[in-house]
């Protein structure tokens, strides 16, 4: 089956605006997606494109930004092959890789993620989800129970697991990211609980360490419903907004008992670690 490549450009070009395109792409068929500075590469199935579906999708974000595309057709030969060269292994300092199946093992390296990149959004290309990966090489996770929110490939929650977490619980409410997971976990050997869904589904658990990799505006909405499945002295990790977004990030979380500890930026986009507030 043949592909057809959209290379995205979005004017203005938010992390909220990102997820809002994606959302309405996923609506039409496209399958994959991966980031490249300022462009979104998105992967249609050339036999699901529908003119007509994607005008309308034009005319609906319209009056939220604007977008620019040019398209190229990719044979299955060419797509497999697309994959392969864009899909470099990323290193998280000097303790951490995140690699492909087909690229060679790394036996140096403590800690050692295999991910299968049929969608780039967690795969340690993009700053944010590197920077949580960093972060957590130098947390002790050891038997705390961890909750991966928004969990697109798995990368974190395999991380967690593979540094000797005790349940690891991965959730997305996208049906493709998690699919991608499993798969993913599979391949890495671990064993972590699979949900989909949002966080409302998570009023009977409580845990110990929690990653969130989302964007803003999801983040400033789930705030609340994080604080109440937080055990006592527990750490929270947002990540996937910009540099600009800290201060409501902090001010919310403050209103709900977190504490701003430590947080990191790269390229605008920032990393940020919270911890419980004692009562």
């Amino acid at each position: 089956m043949g592909y057809t490549e959209f290379d995205f450009t979005l004017n203005p070009d938010t992390s909220e605006n990102r997820e809002i395109l994606v959302s309405y792409l996923d609506d039409i068929g496209f399958e994959s997606y991966w980031e490249e500075d300022d462009v979104i590469h998105a992967y249609l199935p050339t036999n699901k494109y529908n003119p007509e579906k994607f005008k309308v999708l034009s005319e609906e974000i319209k009056p939220l930004f604007s977008i620019d595309y040019k398209t190229d057709q990719l044979e299955d030969k060419n797509w497999n092959e697309l994959w392969e060269s864009n899909f470099n292994p990323v290193y998280i300092n000097d303790q951490c890789i995140v690699r492909a199946p087909f690229h060679d093992p790394v036996p140096d390296i403590p800690y050692e993620l295999i991910i299968q990149p049929q969608m780039s959004f967690g795969t340690a290309h993009h700053e944010t989800t590197a920077m949580v990966l960093d972060l957590m090489t130098s947390m002790d996770i050891k038997n705390k129970d961890v909750l991966d929110m928004g969990s697109g490939t798995g990368v974190l929650a395999i991380l967690a697991k593979i540094k000797g977490a005790n349940k690891v619980v991965a959730v997305d409410n996208d049906e493709w990211a998690v699919g991608n997971t499993q798969e993913n976990i599979r391949k890495n050997n671990q064993e972590i609980d699979v949900l989909q869904g949002d966080v409302d589904i998570l009023t009977n658990y409580t845990f110990d360490l929690i990653l969130a990799n989302i964007n803003r505006n999801i983040l400033l909405n789930h705030i609340p419903s994080y604080s109440k499945i937080l055990s006592p002295n527990a750490t929270i990790i947002f990540s996937g907004f910009y540099t600009e977004d800290l201060d409501s990030i902090r001010t919310m979380a403050e209103k709900f008992g977190l504490n701003l500890i430590n947080y990191t930026s790269k390229n605008n986009w920032v990393a940020a670690v919270f911890t419980a507030i004692e009562s």
